[in-house]
């Protein structure tokens, strides 16, 4: 959706390099950073960012900056939630299935934002709700797999949170889409 209302030069490339480093940037920067809402219900914004991404520039970018943010974390780096890394980390019971989900939801939320709707804002809702649910979906199924009564309480305690963030993410983005377009343009069908 971004992308199709800006552009940093005139060459493709160009901007498909500049929106993998303001994309990596931000999960890089933002990704390890944890909101604790209680003692029981501590969560991380790195799948808003990682939507955010996805849906803002495209599936191109926002897969290949997760793949690459996912690498880096497995390198070392500390930008995993609350500033964890290694293969340890991404390999444990409450992680991995979400980092698949994560890859998913970047391809296909990116995928259905770059779709041209009639309707912007129940197409921004959908992508927003489709991506979040599909992480919640494959976390809670790697988590099943393993051990499958811990797998209800962990989709339990995280619905709440990634509902705030799919709503978060469709107010931000409606907010931009009604500002660039225009309130005339933004409610005629595209």
């Amino acid at each position: 959706m971004f992308k199709n209302y800006f552009a940093f030069t005139k060459s493709l490339a160009l901007n498909f390099f500049i929106g993998m480093v303001i994309s990596i940037g931000l999960l890089v920067g933002l990704g390890p950073l944890v909101i604790s809402y209680g003692k029981e219900l501590p969560f991380s914004i790195l799948s808003f960012v990682v939507l955010f991404n996805a849906i803002w520039w495209g599936w191109q970018i926002g897969f290949l900056s997760t793949l690459i943010y996912i690498f880096i974390g497995v390198a070392g780096l500390g930008i995993f939630p609350n500033h964890e890394s290694g293969l340890k980390h991404l390999f444990t019971i409450t992680n991995c299935g979400y980092y698949f989900g994560l890859l998913a939801a970047a391809l296909l939320a990116g995928y259905f934002a770059e779709i041209p709707r009639k309707k912007k804002m129940l197409n921004a809702l959908a992508v927003w709700f489709l991506g979040h649910a599909l992480i919640l979906l494959l976390g809670g199924l790697y988590i099943y797999r393993i051990n499958p009564e811990r797998a209800w309480a962990f989709i339990q305690l995280d619905f709440p949170a990634y509902a705030m963030k799919a709503t978060a993410g469709l107010i931000i983005t409606v907010a931009f889409l009604r500002f660039v377009e225009g309130r005339e343009n933004f409610y005629k069908a595209s």
